[in-house]
């Protein structure tokens, strides 16, 4: 009541904290450029930085940063 209305809006540091950091997007970058697929790219950023996340948290990360693997094309002949 002391503070009306103001008191139902969210307040700062409320709510689940990024597990990627924005800081980290070029070093993701470098480890992930000539990935063939999401579960290697996890890997490898697991074990080069040490960031635990699920395979579509690193896929919505890259497709939020635009962020692109390249598959390499395989001929079905």
């Amino acid at each position: 009541e002391v503070k009306g209305v103001e008191s139902f809006y969210d307040k700062q540091g409320r709510g689940r904290k990024k597990i990627i950091q924005d800081s980290d997007a070029d070093r993701i970058r470098e480890l992930v450029i000539n990935c063939p697929s999401i579960p290697i790219a996890n890997a490898r950023v697991k074990d080069k930085l040490k960031i635990f996340v699920h395979d579509n948290t690193l896929k919505n990360y890259l497709k939020k940063t635009k962020i692109e693997l390249h598959k390499s094309k395989e001929s079905t002949t």
